[in-house]
């Protein structure tokens, strides 16, 4: 809102939709990898509450306690993952509200395979190992693609700033472009559809970079 204001101020209605645009496709993209960095550092938690689980259980204590006694040295999402396992309130909840996409995928397959090894006395800990298996894997590849993407994803934001640089080079030169677009009806035009062009570049690359 602020950025649609300040845009107001400066180049009218235009300036108010192209500031607004810009805006929220700048908060789109950071809620975006902060999202990605979020669900990694959940992994890493619940990877490693579930290796104290397993090392609890390997000592011989009971399912239950042990995942009490685990939850008490965890952080993060590992926490609530292994309070749920130790009260059997996992059992009757297929996930957590903010739950990344992998650690709720995760979150359902532990309860149901910790219900189920309870219920009929099976070996608890081999599954858990299975779990830390997949959810170690799961880390490795996420923070692969985020490399490997990094460069492309950076690319597209100097892509994206080649236009305001032609605007100072302009600017620069005393064409004084700023003025055409804040004060002239094609400017206006001219504003929005850049604006537009350039926020719709950017989300397309950052869904590429997404696949």
């Amino acid at each position: 809102m602020l950025a649609g204001l300040f845009g107001a101020a400066l180049a009218g209605v235009a300036g108010f939709l192209a500031a607004a645009m810009g805006a929220a496709t700048a908060l789109f993209l950071i809620d975006s990898s902060l999202a990605g960095r979020r669900g990694r550092a959940e992994l890493t938690d619940l990877i490693a509450g579930l290796r104290l689980l397993a090392r609890e259980l390997r000592s011989g204590a009971a399912p239950a306690l042990a995942a009490a006694h685990a939850a008490g040295t965890a952080h993060g999402v590992a926490v609530t993952v292994l309070t749920g396992l130790a009260t059997g309130a996992g059992s009757r909840e297929s996930g957590h509200p903010g739950d990344a996409g992998a650690v709720a995928e995760i979150r359902v397959r532990l309860t149901a395979g910790w219900e189920l090894a309870s219920r009929h006395g099976l070996a608890i800990t081999p599954m858990i190992d299975a779990v830390v298996l997949d959810a170690a894997e799961r880390l490795t590849a996420d923070s692969e693609r985020a490399g490997q993407v990094a460069g492309p994803r950076v690319s597209g934001y100097v892509m994206a700033a080649l236009p305001v640089l032609g605007l100072l080079l302009g600017a620069g030169m005393g064409a004084d472009p700023l003025k055409v677009l804040a004060h002239s009806g094609i400017g206006a035009v001219l504003l929005v559809v850049g604006v537009t062009l350039t926020c719709a570049g950017l989300l397309w690359s950052a869904r590429i970079v997404r696949r």
